[in-house]
């Protein structure tokens, strides 16, 4: 895993209230908490094999129930930016972001405000039945983006958070750790969240059963770099928002991940794993099928499922 490329495109994000959840995962990971806040995880299920590295013994839910839908539209909001100027110091270029329903019936289109840092907002409908479709975003010169997530929108919020990259960037880390990203092939990114949608340190994702491909990466923060504690005091306000972690076997704080070289044959099986605490089972958290498009990236953010949910 440590020779995989660390494509790093985006990163899905959703803002709100963080919870004390106690979730990790892999053999030897240590079980650590999300942010603070309110809210939190539970585990279901009994006892199995697994444990350390095994198989899938608890289910890990979110308390309470899906906010049903109250209206027949919502807002999707976010930020466009640049992986060379994340936090906007400099003019961001002009994004559209397209809005599809899960059949690929364009909704809206949006543009990025440049003069805002990069902000962008559109109004969907969605006759009181939530959104569970996609966006996409392109700008001149970057590389296209895919936005996806496995939790129902059923009200109005701030939905991404996006950085650009260039081929130029892909190939400067290709050439960095000795890949080439196969032109015919995708980048998968994604962030494996809590039930309020901040990041989950040591969680294992797989793709497709498996996880030798996945390569996790995070900018410098206090815990893992504690002589540079200034840099990334929080998730977006981060000057090097995505840094390779070859020695990771699972996400770090902000629980980003990123699959180089995905085949866009056919939809791939993002899963997460974690556990309540250190000495716990091995479960699963959440799952999603997703599509990977040739020469582009497919950021994704994957929740814990909702108690009673599938």
């Amino acid at each position: 895993m440590e020779r995989n490329l660390p494509l790093v495109a985006m990163c899905l994000l959703i803002f709100g209230c963080s919870s004390n959840v106690n979730v990790a995962g892999g053999a030897g990971s240590t079980a650590v908490t999300s942010a603070t806040g309110a809210g939190g995880t539970t585990g279901t299920g009994g006892a199995g094999t697994g444990g350390s590295g095994g198989g899938e013994v608890v289910s890990l839910s979110c308390p309470g129930e899906q906010t049903p839908p109250g209206s027949t539209s919502l807002g999707l909001s976010g930020f466009v930016r640049t992986l060379a100027d994340p936090t906007a110091l400099t003019t961001m270029p002009s994004a559209e972001i397209a809005v599809f329903d899960p059949g690929g019936t364009q909704l809206a289109t949006s543009y990025s405000n440049p003069g805002m840092d990069g902000y962008a907002t559109a109004v969907i409908p969605i006759n009181n039945q939530g959104f569970s479709g996609y966006g996409i975003v392109t700008a001149p010169g970057y590389l296209d983006q895919r936005l996806q997530r496995n939790r129902l929108v059923t009200y109005t919020e701030q939905w991404f958070f996006a950085w650009l990259i260039t081929q130029a960037e892909v190939d400067s880390w290709g050439a960095m750790l000795g890949v080439k990203q196969a032109a015919n092939n995708g980048i998968l990114m994604g962030t494996a969240v809590d039930c309020d949608g901040f990041g989950l340190r040591d969680v294992v994702v797989k793709i497709d059963g498996n996880d030798q491909s996945v390569v996790y990466v995070d900018g410098p923060r206090l815990y893992d770099h504690p002589s540079d504690p200034m840099d990334c005091m929080t998730d977006h306000s981060c000057s090097h928002p995505f840094a390779p972690m070859l020695q990771r076997t699972a996400t770090a704080l902000t629980g980003r991940f990123v699959v180089p070289n995905v085949a866009p044959a056919s939809p791939v099986l993002v899963e997460t794993f974690g556990r309540l605490d250190e000495n716990g089972p091995y479960g699963k958290m959440a799952s999603m099928a997703v599509e990977v498009v040739a020469g582009s990236v497919t950021a994704v953010a994957l929740y814990p499922p909702f108690e009673g949910e599938p």
